[in-house]
């Protein structure tokens, strides 16, 4: 009977521990996706900022990228991960959403110089998301 208790507990420990592993893999690759959201915002509103994209097309694609970061930022919330890692990923992409939005109304305004720091931030944001292993390189 000791034994079985043993191995209960030993089954329960390494599905923890499992578990652990899983959510970990799951913060790194929305901290990933987050990265590539950055970079990707700010290469529309630089692109627009240099006239190589159209005012139609840096607005609807900055207005789609604001709304798919506000929905995986809601699903990021929901899915309640915790620990420093998942706080940065979640911060990230409701950030990344907010200077999304700047850009969009700059872009519908007609003033590309309102751009550059947006800008500037979201491609802090894409650095400091890194993994250890990417800034190393």
């Amino acid at each position: 009977m000791n034994y079985a208790k043993h191995s209960t507990l030993l089954v329960l420990f390494i599905l923890l521990i499992a578990a652990c592993g899983d959510e970990a893999k799951e913060i790194d690759k929305e901290r990933q996706m987050a990265r590539s959201w950055a970079s990707s915002v700010a290469l529309i509103g630089d692109s627009w900022a240099r006239r190589y994209t159209t005012t139609r097309f840096a607005e609807k694609a900055l207005q789609r990228s604001k709304q798919t970061l506000e929905k995986e930022s809601q699903s990021f919330e929901s899915r309640a991960f915790k620990g420093q890692q998942a706080k940065i990923v979640l911060t990230s992409l409701k950030d990344i959403s907010k200077l999304a939005g700047e850009m969009q109304k700059a872009v519908e305004s007609g003033n590309r110089s309102a751009l550059q720091r947006p800008i500037g931030q979201l491609r802090q944001k894409a650095e400091e998301l890194k993994s250890p292993n990417e800034k190393n390189l």
